[in-house]
Parts: C-alpha cells; sequence; structure tokens
C-alpha cells in the first residue's frame, strides 16, 4: 500500500464559480514562484498545483481508499 500526504486548499460548497477560479489562480501562481517552489522541495514536497476537479478527484479516491481499509480492518473509534 502506498500512503502519500497532501494538502490542498477548499472552499464551502456553494462557493461561486469565479471565486474558486480566482482563489485556484492565485494559489497556482503562488506555487509557481521560485522561493516557495525552492522551500517547498527543500521540505521533501512536490508541488502539484491541480485543478479543482482532480483534487476533487484525489479527495474522493482516498476516501474510498480509506473507507475499505477501515472497514477490512475493523476500526473502530
Amino acid at each position: 500500500m502506498t500512503v502519500a500526504n497532501w494538502f490542498g486548499l477548499g472552499t464551502p460548497k456553494g462557493t461561486p464559480p469565479e471565486i474558486v477560479a480566482f482563489l485556484h489562480k492565485n494559489v497556482v501562481d503562488a506555487l509557481k514562484s521560485p522561493e516557495l517552489a525552492a522551500r517547498m522541495k527543500a521540505m521533501g514536497a512536490e508541488v502539484v498545483g491541480n485543478s479543482p476537479i482532480e483534487f476533487g478527484n484525489i479527495m474522493r479516491a482516498d476516501l474510498r481508499q480509506w473507507t475499505k481499509v477501515i472497514r477490512d480492518a475493523d476500526i473502530k473509534s
């Protein structure tokens, strides 16, 4: 099993698409800055900056994966 950490920025459901687009553009621009890219690389991070749709797909895939792991292992809180 491969486990990877990721960080992302989310907005509340119903956030207007133009606000999502504005935030996405500005965050991706910041991630592309040489200073931030160098700091992230020094920490061993891979900067992706994918689209809101791609990020949603990643979150849903992780939820499915970990739901199965928890159920199969009968993990209880």
